[in-house]
C-alpha cells in the first residue's frame, strides 16, 4: 500500500481526532501466510518541540477473530453522522 502521508508525513492531526485506512479485504489479509506483524513508529513535534518517537508492533493475526462494528440501521448511521458533525463543529470553534 502506497499512501503519500506515510511516505512524506502528515502536516497535522487535530487533538482528539483519528485517521483510519482501509487495509484490504479481511478474508484475503488473513489468508496470507507468514509474518503479519508491522512496526509502526510515530514521531512528531508537539507544542514544546520534538517528542521522542513512539513505536508499536501491530500483528494482524491477533485481529483474526475480532469483529468490526459498523452502524447497521439508519438510526445508528444518523447518530454517527451527528457525532461527526459535532466534532467538525468543535474544530471550527477552536479556530
Amino acid at each position: 500500500m502506497n499512501l503519500d502521508g506515510f511516505t512524506n508525513g502528515f502536516s497535522a492531526l487535530p487533538p482528539g481526532r483519528e485517521m483510519r485506512w482501509f487495509i484490504g479485504i479481511g478474508r484475503e489479509i488473513f489468508a496470507r501466510e507468514g509474518d503479519q506483524s508491522h512496526r509502526i513508529a510515530i514521531s512528531y513535534h508537539g507544542p514544546d518541540g520534538p517528542v521522542d518517537p513512539t513505536e508499536y508492533v501491530l500483528d494482524l493475526r491477533e485481529s483474526k477473530h475480532t469483529s468490526i462494528y459498523t452502524p447497521a440501521t439508519m438510526k445508528q448511521l444518523v447518530e454517527a453522522i451527528k457525532a461527526q458533525t459535532k466534532a467538525i463543529g468543535s474544530l471550527k470553534e477552536e479556530q
